[in-house]
């Protein structure tokens, strides 16, 4: 006869434990021992500590359980270079770039830090459930700042392209640090509900944003600008033409304008220590591709 145990809850079915004997009976015991050892183990686990075991997401990817998160957004115009390329696009995407519309069978990317020893760490491809805002998001992109700040992720705003209103739309879509909402992780039920509508369609934000919140350029262009640096890796692209690297000797203002979207005497307001008559090397030092408020 064959006992039944329940992992979680520890009770068993029926009394056939009992009608074990002798080294059946040791051998049952044994392993609901080590069962209750590391049900203990994961009970020590607090989010609280800040720090947790990177083999506790990895090794229960596919269990669902819940953290309490503060989340920011990011688009387009927040990429160095702008795009929405995702550094782990979700497996049998064709186009390598952010999506979704926040159901289950199309969960919107975000990106979170990728430090396994971080509590609030996610491998790569974790579906998780967000009942304030009810919508699914999958992992497929890299966030530095979510390094160091405890229990933080960033969703993708969207669109996949350059609309005007996007940072006073994720602005107007982040909550305060101090809160935190509760995340589903590996949720088991896809038919959670779901607001499919997108947090900017490419015209305007999901919530309203009053005249007196919106964003005013500053005067300097180059004070508080959107930041990047000429130093990117390659960035495949969807039809397969591909993109290199930042190259040594450089790109010119033209080649760069492009790039980013913008026009040389925009790039050279922005950045007027360019010399537009030679190409622009590659550096790690910081130019503008935008303003304060991200317009390029």
């Amino acid at each position: 006869q064959m006992c039944i145990r329940d992992r979680v809850s520890t009770q068993s079915t029926g009394d056939c434990c009992l009608t074990m004997a002798g080294s059946g009976l040791l051998v049952v015991l044994a392993v609901l021992a080590a069962a209750t050892a590391e049900l203990q183990r994961e009970d020590t686990w607090r989010e609280s500590e800040g720090e947790g075991e990177g083999w506790w997401s990895e090794l229960r990817a596919g269990e669902e359980r819940t953290l309490h998160m503060t989340y920011t957004f990011y688009g387009w115009i927040d990429q160095c270079p702008p795009g929405a390329y995702m550094g782990f696009p979700r497996p049998g995407s064709n186009s390598g770039k952010a999506q979704g519309d926040g159901s289950h069978a199309n969960p919107i990317s975000f990106a979170g830090t990728t430090v396994k020893t971080k509590a609030w760490y996610m491998a790569p491809g974790t579906v998780v459930y967000i009942a304030h805002l009810q919508k699914y998001f999958i992992m497929e992109d890299e966030c530095t700042d979510c390094d160091d700040k405890a229990f933080s992720m960033d969703l993708w705003l969207g669109p996949a392209a350059f609309a005007p209103g996007v940072i006073d739309c994720e602005n107007q879509m982040t909550p305060p640090s101090t809160r935190r909402f509760k995340v589903l992780v590996n949720p088991a039920n896809k038919r959670l509900p779901v607001d499919t509508r997108p947090f900017h369609d490419g015209v305007e934000c999901m919530e309203k944003i009053e005249p007196a919140d919106k964003c005013v350029p500053n005067r300097d262009p180059t004070n508080g600008c959107n930041i990047c640096q000429l130093n990117w890796d390659a960035i495949p692209e969807p039809d397969g033409s591909g993109q290199s690297a930042y190259p040594e000797k450089g790109l010119t203002c033209e080649q760069l304008a492009t790039q980013f979207q913008s026009s040389v005497s925009r790039l050279r307001e922005l950045n007027p220590g360019w010399d537009c008559s030679q190409r622009i090397p590659y550096s790690d030092d910081n130019f503008c591709q935008g303003d304060s408020c991200g317009n390029p």
